[in-house]
């Protein structure tokens, strides 16, 4: 089976990370191509590509109205011929012109909810990362969709034994972006815990880059807690695998999520996961049995439960639910069955 998988482009993020280990894992059985149209590229993630893929690069600046480039696009789609063009993103059909002659089936994977549903119509087939952004396709445009879980290379990730801290060390993996991420959310709790509980053995790192950066810096200096957190910038998923297990707490305090691929990341890591109480994270830590929750958008029980973690963090509780976390995730979102899933779909 010949598949081109399309995304406007290859920065670090979920969507991103999870197609580069699609591309990969399909590669090993099919002729898999992967087009990428703008020129926003993570040169490090593009070079995790197997070299079993066939990867085009159109280079189109990001907003450009050239029409060159949508006719590159066309050309490739015509020279590859595939039996499948699966894209990550919904408006990317709309500058798809070739299929008269192609007549090809095309897909798209949903990454999130509350996305545009315009072009949804368009497709062959529509896939959700989640039963959560099912659900919300389905309340906004009256589509059903087939839900394939995103995948993890889970035999990759370090594994945490240690549950013993002097400092606290809580770790946040995502784009820096407050409006659908907030991180500015834990950095209110993290001062709640400074000002209000006293607690001083405990360190915040933010992994990830974006247009909130300069603002969440900001905010933590007007909480005096700058000294308590760190804004680490990009890190490979290389580095992530290899020392996610160094923290103590993984925290997501998204205001909405699809999924939330971090999420998985850490439970798979045998990490203690804490995320706001959205569809998609309660989703992956089943509504609290794998993992811990607070109430989306309160910064005062976002700390109440870190505090609580922290106090508990010797008991049995905690240790049962990082290993029945292990094994769900290790089952139900593994990289190997995400790719062959959608193999038999198309």
């Amino acid at each position: 089976m010949k598949i081109a998988h399309v995304i406007w482009g290859l920065g670090i993020g979920g969507s991103e990370s999870m197609l580069v280990d699609i591309v990969n894992e399909q590669s090993k059985t099919e002729d898999a191509h992967l087009i990428i149209l703008n020129n926003d590229i993570e040169k490090n993630l593009l070079s995790s590509v197997s070299k079993r893929v066939t990867c085009h690069l159109i280079n189109r600046p990001r907003g450009s109205k050239n029409p060159f480039f949508i006719l590159v696009y066309n050309v490739f789609l015509l020279k590859i011929k595939p039996d499948t063009i699966h894209c990550h993103d919904e408006s990317l059909i709309s500058f798809i012109f070739c299929n008269t002659f192609l007549k090809t089936k095309i897909v798209l994977t949903v990454h999130n909810i509350n996305i545009p549903t315009v072009n949804f119509i368009k497709y062959h087939t529509l896939f959700s990362i989640s039963n959560a952004v099912k659900t919300d396709v389905l309340k906004n445009c009256g589509i059903s969709t087939k839900t394939i879980y995103n995948g993890i290379k889970t035999s990759k990730i370090n594994k945490k034994t240690n549950y013993s801290f002097d400092t606290f060390k809580v770790v946040q993996i995502g784009r820096l972006d407050i409006d659908q991420k907030g991180q500015d959310i834990l950095l209110k709790a993290l001062s709640i815990l400074k000002k209000k509980y006293k607690v001083t053995n405990i360190y915040i790192d933010f992994i990830g880059d974006g247009d909130s950066k300069e603002y969440l810096i900001n905010l933590a200096d007007r909480l005096k807690v700058k000294d308590m957190c760190s804004f680490s910038g990009k890190k490979s998923r290389e580095y992530i695998y290899q020392h996610i297990y160094d923290y103590n707490l993984l925290v997501q305090p998204s205001r909405f999520e699809g999924f939330g691929l971090t999420v998985a990341e850490g439970m798979a890591a045998k990490v203690p996961v804490l995320v706001s109480n959205i569809d998609g994270p309660m989703e992956i830590i089943k509504n609290g049995s794998l993992g811990y929750y607070f109430k989306s958008q309160d910064s005062q029980n976002c700390a109440d439960k870190i505090i609580s973690i922290m106090k508990n963090y010797h008991s049995t509780e905690i240790k049962e639910k990082v290993n029945k976390g292990c094994r769900h995730i290790e089952k139900t979102f593994n990289i190997q069955n995400t790719a062959q899933e959608y193999l038999r779909q198309y």
